[in-house]
Formats: structure tokens, C-alpha cells, sequence
């Protein structure tokens, strides 16, 4: 060996020693400062003895007094014994779990080393054990580049120091266990790097292979985790299973057959597994689920895109979720995960992320997914059944995902068209579930499920009408049936406004895929279904489609008469029967919608007229001319129709002034049905008209009179504007051609009028 190679090794071996002492010396102050800390809050204790008075003071003797016979008082009643209230223990704060489990990884420093304690004890220590790492990687890296012995002898070299740090480590360890054991880490990580030098390193090449060198560093995982088993450390076992999946990422791409490293990713669960058992470390096995899925990523990446076989990685994703559940049912303290809730985590993601992966891996077509689904959920099913006197929760989980799994393997096989059935049949099951075990969980996975078949409802419409009135029907039965309406939780709101906006985008998709003469129908389903199962709720749900079906019959948009007079005659019963409903409900907002359904209801009668007119007169007029018939016939049968309706909606109960938009809306629909045959038969209106208009206005008046006289000066405001407008329509709009004694006749009827 050269001065040069000696002088290199012994500044190595310099900066080790160094590395060393300087933790063990902070330790040593530590330990210092932690008894002078002691001794002073031990004469902090000692208090000064105080004062007692003596009881036998002295006190002037009292005189002799006359025995007399003392008076008994009666006997107080016995007080029952109540039991003396102990002191509640303070309220502390739980430890947030993210950053327990990160502690059981070995993450971050316990929970009692905070500030410059867990710099110094902790955080120290192990950037030391990384720095000491790192300068014998150097070495390694500078004996590859200078040094002239046989490769072997260079890859003992470098192994004899990672046994000399693991021996001083494990003699550390007796005084300072924490110390010891990252020093002897740091061994364990150079006979892993010596591992890999005997091919990774061109000096130091041993094995032929890369698959080879994999091999020998999965050899020396295995032993660090005879070593962590030995020795009773948490550590090691950490190691060895992270060693065991950087050994399997290096076989990556080096030739080796696919089922072989996909195999080595199922033993680096198993490694996990075992030391979860026997050590019992829970960090070993969630390290074990975490390396072993990502190995079989990488090695998914790696793999050549076309013609690509991937039944092996979906064989080791299965091996390793029945390693990680069996593991887990070996298990006997929850106290080894951290707790029932942490252990319900670990076998959940021990089935889900295999289950994705595979279901990830199936490349091959639909039908490929639709089996690996289909397995997936047989699995599932298996599973839950199992764990069902274990962990309810974990059960409940299992059989969701049982059923959402069958749901997405149909939805494969199925027509595009129907895939949102299956989601649906999946929602109700899963409703059924919950509305038996009470479950909040199975409940928020029914409305998950209800969700996506709303999305593939949306997506790929039916293409027969009737099945899409069907779907409406089904999912606003699961909607209706739900058995938690009258709870005021959160919650339960929540879900049934998520609900609610999902069943009125369907009732929206529906009603674009069905002519504009058949848009009543989706919303008129939600009506009789909230009717007959009494959820007025569902209403909401059937509002947005009802107003388009309303905005389309008003503006003459549904391209057939005989249709805008059944749906115009329907939304105005409805309209009717909601008042009539809504008398007596207090609140803001049952008053706002009366008045909002007064106003609507009255631009439908007189749009409902203008129909029933246009049916009746329009065939006897010139073609493009309405005549001034129908115009006068829309406005007096409106009017009447309204001055009934408002005395019956009276009769029944209902405030005048909840009443008052009924004169504004009748003016609105009779404003709105004149422009719509453009004026033409208004123009047209003479002497034989006028006294239909003038009955007319003076329903219209009487109608605005009666239901704003008890409003106040809102009430003066309305009548006043109101009355105005409609008597300056009627003169300059409807009766404007009539003769000059005609129009002096409309004048002194409508001063009477008024």
C-alpha cells in the first residue's frame, strides 16, 4: 500500500473516531446538566418548618356551674352519604397521529426531547451515523478509483469496516443505547454498500451479474434481520426491510425475469411481516406494505410498454396482500400498530393498495378489467366475511368495496348506456346495509355510490326515453326511502343537499335528451313520487326542470300547442295546490315562495288562455293574423280565473296580502302573450271587444285592490303603479283604435272602475 493510500485510510479512520466522540461527549453533558437540574429542584423542596400554635395555650378555667339535666334535641334525619367528587385529571393534548407513526418509523425524536435536547440526543446521532456512512462510501469510491489489490480484498476491506462500526455500536450500546445502535446502524449500511460495490463498483466487481450482486444484498437484509431479532431492535428491523427493497429495485432492469424480482417484492412484505410478528415492530410491516408496492411500481415502469406481461406483478400484488392480512391476524396487541384505529388503517391499505395496483396492471382490455374486478370483489367479500366479529369496521370497509368492485367489473361488461344502472343497484344495496347497521360509513359509501351513478347517468344518457324516466324514479326512491330526514345533524343535511343536487342534474340531462314538447315529464315523476312517499323535499330536486319546462311553455318554445296547454294547465293546478299547502306555514321562507308562486301562477293562466285561444280562433283567422277575439278572450277568462282563484285561495284560509303578486303577474302574462302574437290581434280590438277588456281590467283591479289594502304604504305604492300601468296599457295598447266616442266611453267606465 502507498503513503498516499495509508495516509487516506488513516484520515478515515480519524474522521470516524471523531464522529463518534462527539455525540458520546454531548451525551456526557447532557447527563450532566439533567443531575444539576435534579439537585436543584430537590433544594427547591425544602420549605422552612412552620410555626404551629400549640392548642395548649392558656385559657382561664371556667367556673363550677350546677349540673342540670341537659335538653335532648330530636334526632336530625340521617343524610344519605354522597360520595366525595375526585378530581378530574387535566385535559391533555393528544398527540397528533401523523407524527406519532412518523416517531415509529424512526422519523422524528420522542415526544419528551424537544428543542435543544432533541438536537443534540437525537438528531446529532443520526446525522453522525449518515456522515459516517457517507465517509466510508468515500473510502469505498476512493479504493475503486486508486488502489491496486484484487477486487475482493478491496470489498473486505470496506466490509471489515462496517463489522468494526456494528461491533463498537453493539459495546456503545450497554451505556448508550441510542447511540450504540445508530453507530451499529451504520455498520449494517456499509455491509449493505459492500453488497452492492461487488457489482456496482468497477474495481470491486465480485458478481457476474447485477441480479447476482441483488441477491448477495438481499442476503445481507435477511441477516440484519436475524441480527434485529437477536438483539431486540426496533432499528435494525427497519434496516433490514429497507435494505430488502433496494436490494429488489436494483435487480430492476438488469435482465432478470420479471416474475423473479416481482417475487422479490412479495419477500419484502414477508420480511416486513415477520419482524412484525416476532420482534413485534409495526413499523417493519408498514414498511414492508409501503416497499414492497413500490417495487412492483418501479418495476410496472420499467417494463417494455408493448406486449407486456403483467400477470406475474398482479400474482405478487395478491401474495402480498394475503402475507400482509395473515401478518396482521397474527398480531395479538393493538399497541404494535398504535393503537385498534392505526390497525384498522394497516389491513385496509393492506387490501386496497394491492387490489388498485392489480386492478391498475390490467391492461389487456374491458374484459381483462372487468375479471381482475370481479376477483377483486370475491376477495373482498372473503375478506369482510372474515373479519366480521374482528373488526366491524373493517368489515363493513370490505363488504363496500366488495360491492363497488362488482359495480365497476359489470360497468365493463355492460353497455355504456346502462353502466349507471349497475351504480344505482350498487347505491341501493348499499343503502339497505346502512339503513340496517345504522352505519355512517355505509351511509356516506351509499351516497359515494349514488354520486358515480349520477356521473354515468350524465356521461352516457339512456337511449330509450322510458328507461330514463325510469332511472329518475330510481334514484329519487333511494333518495326518498332514506331514513334520516327528520335528523337536524349536519351531517344528515349535507348528504340529502348533495342528494338533492345530484337528482336535479339528472332530471336536467334528462329533460335535454327529450323533445321540448316532453319536458314535463322528468320533474312530474319527482312530483308523484314525492306525493306518495310525503317528502316535499324532493321538490327542490324537480324545481330547475320545472322552471325550464315553465321559461319554454310561457315564450312558446315547446313547438306544439296541444302540449304547452296540457303542461300550462299543470303547472297552474300545481301552482294552486302549493298554495293552498303553504297557508298557515310560517317563515320567511314559505312567505317568500307564496308570493313567488302567486306571481307565476297568474303569468301561467293567462299563458294557459292564450293557448286554449289560440287552439279556438286561430283557425278562423287569416294565417300570421290573430284576431282581436282572441285577445279579448284571453284577457277576460283570465281575469275571471283569477278573481276565483284568489276567492277560493281566501275561503281556505289564505292572507290577502300573501296574495298581492297576483294583479302584478296577471299584468306581466298579459303584457308578455301580447307580444307574443306581436301585437297583432290587439290592434284589431273595437267596440264589440270593449266590454270583455273593461271586465277584464276590472278583475285585474279588483284582484290588486283586495290583496294589497292591508300593506300599507307598499300597498298605496302598488295600487298606485299598478293600476296605472294597466290602465295606460288598456287605453294606449288594447283599445287605441276605437272611435272618439268609444274612447270616451272606455274613459268614464274606468274612472267608475277606479
Amino acid at each position: 500500500m502507498s503513503p498516499g493510500e495509508l495516509f487516506g485510510v488513516i484520515m478515515v479512520v480519524a474522521l470516524l473516531a471523531f464522529l463518534i466522540y462527539l455525540p458520546v461527549r454531548f451525551f456526557m453533558l447532557i447527563g450532566q446538566v439533567r443531575r444539576l437540574e435534579q439537585e436543584v429542584s430537590l433544594l427547591a423542596s425544602r420549605r422552612s418548618p412552620t410555626l404551629v400554635r400549640s392548642e395548649s395555650e392558656a385559657v382561664p378555667a371556667a367556673s363550677p356551674v350546677v349540673a342540670s339535666a341537659p335538653v335532648v334535641p330530636p334526632p336530625l334525619p340521617a343524610k344519605p352519604a354522597q360520595p366525595v367528587p375526585t378530581a378530574r385529571p387535566a385535559d391533555t393534548a393528544q398527540p397528533d397521529p401523523f407524527f406519532e407513526r412518523l416517531r415509529d418509523l424512526g422519523l422524528l425524536p420522542p415526544a419528551d426531547l424537544k428543542g435543544e435536547y432533541a438536537l443534540g440526543a437525537w438528531w446529532a446521532v443520526r446525522v453522525g451515523g449518515v456522515l459516517a456512512v457517507a465517509a466510508v462510501v468515500f473510502l469505498g469510491i476512493w479504493l475503486n478509483l486508486r488502489s491496486a489489490i484484487p477486487p475482493i480484498i478491496r470489498v473486505i476491506e470496506v466490509a471489515l469496516v462496517g463489522a468494526g462500526l456494528f461491533w463498537g455500536g453493539l459495546r456503545l450500546a450497554a451505556k448508550r443505547k441510542d447511540l450504540g445502535e445508530v453507530l451499529a446502524a451504520s455498520g449494517l449500511a456499509v455491509w449493505q454498500f459492500a453488497a452492492w460495490a461487488t457489482y456496482g463498483l468497477d474495481k470491486m466487481r465480485v458478481c457476474d451479474s447485477a441480479g447476482s450482486a441483488a441477491l448477495v444484498q438481499f442476503l445481507v437484509a435477511v441477516g440484519v434481520a436475524f441480527v434485529a431479532l437477536a438483539k431486540g431492535s426496533k432499528l435494525f428491523s427497519q434496516l433490514a426491510v429497507l435494505f430488502a427493497a433496494v436490494a429488489v429495485y436494483f435487480s430492476i432492469g438488469t435482465g432478470a425475469a420479471a416474475g423473479q424480482t416481482a417475487a422479490g417484492a412479495g419477500l419484502v412484505a414477508l420480511l416486513g411481516v415477520i419482524l412484525m410478528v416476532r420482534g413485534p415492530w409495526g413499523s417493519a410491516g408498514v414498511l414492508g406494505l409501503l416497499g414492497s408496492q413500490a417495487c412492483l411500481l418501479l418495476l410496472y415502469a420499467a417494463m417494455p410498454t408493448k406486449d407486456a406481461h403483467y400477470l406475474p406483478l398482479q400474482f405478487a400484488a395478491l401474495g402480498s396482500f394475503l402475507v400482509l392480512w395473515l401478518g396482521e391476524r397474527l398480531v395479538k396487541d393493538d399497541a404494535v400498530l398504535l393503537g385498534a384505529n392505526a390497525r384498522a388503517a394497516f389491513q385496509l391499505a393492506s387490501f386496497f393498495a394491492p387490489a388498485c395496483l392489480a386492478l391498475f396492471l390490467a391492461t389487456g382490455g374491458e374484459n381483462d378489467r372487468a375479471t381482475v374486478s370481479l376477483l377483486i370483489a370475491a376477495v373482498a367479500s372473503i375478506a369482510g366475511y372474515l373479519e366480521q366479529r374482528r373488526n366491524r369496521l373493517v368489515s363493513e370497509v370490505l363488504l363496500l368495496a366488495a360491492v363497488g368492485f362488482v359495480g365497476a367489473g359489470l360497468a365493463w361488461l355492460a353497455d355504456p348506456h346502462l353502466v349507471w344502472l349497475i351504480w344505482a343497484v350498487a347505491a341501493a344495496a348499499t343503502l339497505v346495509v346502512g339503513t340496517r347497521t345504522r352505519s355512517e360509513l355505509v351511509r356516506w359509501a351509499s351516497e359515494a355510490l349514488a354520486a358515480v351513478a349520477t356521473f354515468a347517468f350524465i356521461d352516457h344518457p339512456p337511449a330509450k326515453p322510458w328507461i330514463g324516466l325510469s332511472g329518475i324514479a330510481a334514484l329519487g326512491l333511494m333518495l326518498a326511502l332514506r331514513e334520516d330526514w327528520e335528523r337536524p345533524h349536519f351531517r344528515q343535511k349535507f348528504r340529502r343537499i348533495v342528494g338533492l343536487l345530484g337528482l336535479a342534474t339528472v332530471v336536467l340531462a334528462v329533460q335535454d335528451s327529450l323533445p321540448k314538447a316532453d319536458t314535463g315529464w322528468p320533474w312530474l315523476v319527482l312530483l308523484l313520487l314525492a306525493a306518495v312517499r310525503f317528502r316535499p323535499a324532493l321538490l327542490w330536486a324537480a324545481a330547475p326542470g320545472y322552471i325550464l319546462t315553465a321559461f319554454l311553455v310561457v315564450f312558446d318554445l315547446t313547438q306544439s300547442k296541444s302540449w304547452s296547454i296540457l303542461w300550462s294547465g299543470s303547472i297552474m293546478l300545481i301552482n294552486a295546490v302549493a298554495l293552498w299547502r303553504l297557508i298557515g306555514l310560517e317563515g320567511t321562507g314559505a312567505k317568500v315562495l307564496r308570493h313567488v308562486l302567486a306571481f307565476a301562477t297568474a303569468v301561467m293562466v293567462f299563458a294557459f288562455f292564450h293557448y286554449v285561444a289560440d287552439l279556438c280562433f286561430l283557425q278562423r283567422s287569416p294565417p300570421g293574423r290573430p284576431s282581436a277575439a282572441m285577445a279579448a278572450f284571453t284577457w277576460i277568462s283570465g281575469g275571471l280565473l283569477l278573481v276565483a282563484l284568489t276567492s277560493l285561495l281566501r275561503r281556505l284560509g289564505a292572507v290577502p296580502t300573501d296574495l298581492s303578486l297576483f294583479a302584478a303577474g296577471a299584468f306581466f302574462g298579459q303584457v308578455l302573450q301580447a307580444f307574443m302574437i306581436k301585437l297583432q290581434g290587439v290592434r284589431e280590438l273595437g267596440l264589440v271587444q270593449t266590454p270583455f277588456i273593461l271586465l277584464g281590467l276590472a278583475c285585474l283591479l279588483y284582484v290588486l285592490a283586495i290583496h294589497t289594502r292591508g300593506q300599507g304604504g307598499w300597498g298605496t305604492f302598488q295600487r298606485s303603479a299598478l293600476g296605472s300601468a294597466m290602465l295606460f296599457g288598456s287605453t294606449f295598447f288594447m283599445l287605441a283604435h276605437l272611435p272618439g266616442a268609444g274612447v270616451s266611453l272606455f274613459w268614464a267606465l274606468a274612472s267608475v272602475l277606479t
